[in-house]
């Protein structure tokens, strides 16, 4: 089951999309609480199906916009024991296939702190 890759540069994208993505308002439910927000704030992309629920016609034309997205994005196999996969998780949409029926899979999440300026 590979992860799903897209690199999107919002300021490449068409205004129209960038005020789509910036204003378009889903509802994200985590199960506790509901809020609305845009997929797109802060600089940084928020996306996720299982969670947002488009609340206006500018969040449907989002969810348009992300599913031709993944249709270019590119897979990352998990091919060896062991791999680590390391991506900057608010530029870079990604998406993982349904693990039901891989029931010792493991995720960990690690989170990276840089000080400004820092390059990597």
């Amino acid at each position: 089951m590979p992860t799903i890759l897209s690199t999107t540069a919002y300021w490449k994208l068409a205004e129209g999309t960038r005020d789509d993505l910036a204003h378009g308002l889903f509802t994200i439910d985590d199960g506790v609480s509901r809020v609305l927000a845009p997929a797109y704030a802060n600089a940084r992309f928020r996306f996720d199906p299982g969670c947002m629920t488009p609340a206006d016609s500018r969040a449907r034309r989002v969810v348009d916009f992300f599913v031709d997205a993944l249709a270019s994005a590119t897979e990352f196999e998990w091919s060896e024991p062991n791999q680590v996969l390391v991506i900057n998780n608010r530029t870079v949409l990604h998406a993982r296939a349904d693990a039901q029926a891989d029931p010792d899979r493991q995720m960990q999440r690690l989170m990276f702190r840089f000080e400004k300026g820092t390059t990597l």
